[in-house]
C-alpha cells in the first residue's frame, strides 16, 4: 500500500514575485509472501513436478517493510529569472533499528537565468545554478537480527539453521550529501548547447555486505561504510553542425570525470573486503585514502632490491601481501552521438568510452595455467630461463619447463590484471522514412529502421575477455572469470504513424 496526503498552494505575492508551497505525508507498507520449492533428481525429462523428484524442499519467506514520511517544499520566483526551491523530508523506516530509524533529507537550490538581463545576438539562453541536497535511505528487511530456518530432517525431526549473513542491530541509515554548481547555455540561434556541472558528494554510512572469513561460519556481514567522497565535473555539448533543406547533422558529446576516495570505514578498519575471485587470487576491497572498489592482486615476490625471489624449485612465486592495482570503477566516462538526415534516409551512431579502471581476469589466469594464453608460447621447446635469488639472497639462474613457469605465473595475479579502458561502437541505426504524401495520406508516415547494438570495440586492452565483463554489477565489479563475450543484437523496426 502506498498512500499520500498532499496540500498544494500557489500564489502571486506581487507582480514580480510568486511562490508555491507543498506539504504532505506518505505511508508505504510492503507485504510479501515468497514461496520457494527446490527439487532435484527429477524422474522424467521435461516434467518439472516436485512430486516426481528424489529430493525436494520448500520454504516460505514473508518480508515486511513500513516507511512513514512527512515532507514539504517551498518555491519562490522573481520576475521569471531568479528561482529558489527548498524541500525537506523525514522518513521513519521499520528496517532500521528504532533508535536510528528516523532520517531527514533537506535540499535547497537556486538558479539565475541571466539571459533575461543579458540580451545579445549570440546568447539565446543562459542559466547559473547552485544547489545542496541530502538524501537518506534505509535497508532491506532482515538485516538487523539473526533469523532461523529449517532445512531437512534427522530421524524425522526438522533441522534448524541460520543464514550466512551476520546482521547488524546498530545499523544506521544511508546518507548522501551533495553540493553542485553548474551552468547551461544555448548559443548561436539555438544551434549550440552547453551544460557544465561541478559536484562534490559524500556518502555516509553506506549499507553494504562485506565479506568475512569463512572460518567464522558466515560469508558476509552487514556494515555501515563510514564515508566515501566523490568530486568531479560533467560536460555535455550538443548542436547542429550542418543544416540545409535536404541535409542535417546533429552531434552531441559528453564527458564526466570523478575523483573518488574512501575517507572513513567502520571504526578501527583500514580496509574492507567486498568480494573475492573464484581463483582466490583477486579481491575487491575498500581501502582508506584510496578510490573505492580497489582490485587487490598478488605481484611477484621480490627482495628489497627488486630481485625476484624463487622457491626451492626455482619457480617464480607470488608475494605474500596484496597489491592495489587500481579501482574497478572507471573515473572517466563519456560518449559521442551523431545523427544524419539526408532526405528520407537517416543514420545514427553512438560511440562510448570508459577510462581509468582495471579488471582482474580469472579466465586469463586459467589460460596461463593450461597453456592456452598467447604469452605461454614462448619457451615451449627450449624452456624458460629464470633469474633471481633464493630465500637466502643468493643469485639463482636456471631453465625450467614452460609448463612449470607459466603454471607459477598463473598465481601472480597482477599479470592477469589489465586496463579496462575501451572505446566502443555502442549502436548504429540506418532508417528510411516514407512521407504521408507518398502514401496518399492513408497514414502520416512510415519509418523502417535497421538497428545494431554492442557492435564492436574500436579500442581495448584486455586479451581474450570483454573489458566490461564481471561477476556482477555489485561488489564484484572488476573481477572476471569464464565470462561470455558481450552479445551483439540486430533488429528491424517498423514505425507507422497514424
Amino acid at each position: 500500500m502506498n498512500a499520500d496526503v498532499l496540500l498544494n498552494i500557489s500564489r502571486n505575492i506581487s507582480h514580480d514575485i510568486s511562490f508555491g508551497f507543498t506539504a504532505g505525508g506518505n505511508l508505504l507498507q510492503q507485504r510479501q509472501r515468497i514461496n520457494t520449492i527446490n527439487a532435484s533428481g527429477l524422474a522424467f525429462p521435461f516434467l518439472y513436478n516436485p512430486g516426481a523428484a528424489t529430493t525436494r524442499s520448500a520454504n516460505t519467506s514473508t518480508p515486511r517493510k513500513d516507511v512513514r514520511s512527512v515532507y514539504g517544499s517551498l518555491e519562490l520566483a522573481y520576475k521569471n529569472f531568479f528561482f529558489i526551491n527548498a524541500t525537506d523530508r523525514n522518513d521513519w523506516s521499520s528496517t532500521i533499528p528504532i533508535k536510528n530509524n528516523s532520517y531527514n533529507y533537506p535540499s535547497i537550490n537556486a538558479s539565475y537565468v541571466f539571459s533575461e538581463q543579458l540580451k545579445t545576438s549570440w546568447l539565446n539562453f543562459g542559466k547559473l545554478r547552485i544547489g545542496y541536497s541530502q538524501v537518506g535511505a534505509d535497508a532491506d528487511p532482515f538485516q538487523t537480527a539473526l533469523y532461523y530456518a529449517t532445512n531437512g530432517a534427522i530421524n524425522g525431526q526438522p533441522i534448524g539453521n541460520i543464514g550466512t549473513n551476520i546482521p547488524n542491530n546498530q545499523l544506521e541509515p544511508l546518507q548522501i550529501r551533495e553540493f553542485e554548481v553548474g551552468t547551461q547555455l544555448t548559443l548561436m540561434k539555438n544551434r549550440l548547447n552547453v551544460d557544465i556541472a561541478w559536484y562534490k558528494k559524500q556518502t555516509l554510512n553506506d549499507i553494504v555486505q562485506g565479506t568475512v572469513s569463512i572460518t567464522s561460519g558466515y560469508q558476509t556481514a552487514v556494515v555501515n561504510v563510514g564515508k566515501v567522497q566523490n568530486q568531479g565535473i560533467e560536460v555535455a555539448v550538443s548542436g547542429v553542425i550542418a543544416s540545409s533543406r535536404n541535409f542535417k547533422w546533429n552531434s552531441s558529446f559528453n564527458i564526466a570525470h570523478n575523483n573518488n576516495e574512501v575517507v572513513e570505514l567502520a571504526e578501527g578498519q583500514k580496509f574492507m573486503d567486498m568480494s573475492q575471485s573464484r581463483t582466490t587470487r583477486g579481491f575487491i576491497q575498500h581501502r582508506l585514502g584510496m578510490p573505492s572498489y580497489q582490485v587487490m592482486v598478488y605481484d611477484f615476490k621480490k627482495d628489497i632490491k627488486g630481485n625476484m625471489i624463487l622457491n626451492a624449485s626455482n619457480f617464480p612465486q607470488a608475494a605474500d601481501e596484496l597489491t592495489a592495482a587500481g579501482t574497478s570503477i572507471p573515473p572517466t566516462v563519456g560518449g559521442w552521438n551523431n545523427q544524419f538526415q539526408f532526405g528520407g534516409i537517416g543514420l545514427e551512431f553512438l560511440i562510448d568510452y570508459k577510462y581509468g579502471a582495471v579488471v582482474y581476469s580469472g579466465t586469463n589466469a586459467r589460460a596461463y595455467a593450461s597453456g592456452l594464453q598467447k604469452e605461454t608460447l614462448n619457451g615451449r621447446g627450449s624452456g624458460v630461463k629464470v633469474t633471481g635469488v633464493d630465500a637466502t639472497g643468493a643469485a639463482v639462474s636456471s631453465t625450467i619447463s614452460a609448463q612449470d613457469y607459466y603454471g607459477a605465473l598463473s598465481n601472480v595475479s597482477l599479470l592477469q590484471t589489465y586496463s579496462a579502458d575501451f572505446i566502443k561502437l555502442r549502436s548504429l541505426s540506418l532508417s528510411y522514412s516514407i512521407p504521408a504524401k507518398a502514401l496518399k495520406n492513408v497514414v502520416q508516415g512510415i519509418t523502417i529502421s535497421l538497428v545494431g547494438r554492442n557492435l564492436f570495440y574500436l579500442k581495448r586492452s584486455t586479451p581474450n575477455i570483454d573489458p566490461e565483463a564481471n561477476y556482477s554489477n555489485g561488489f564484484s565489479y572488476g573481477l572476471e572469470y569464464a565470462s561470455l563475450p558481450s552479445t551483439k543484437s540486430f533488429g528491424l523496426n517498423l514505425n507507422v504513424r497514424f
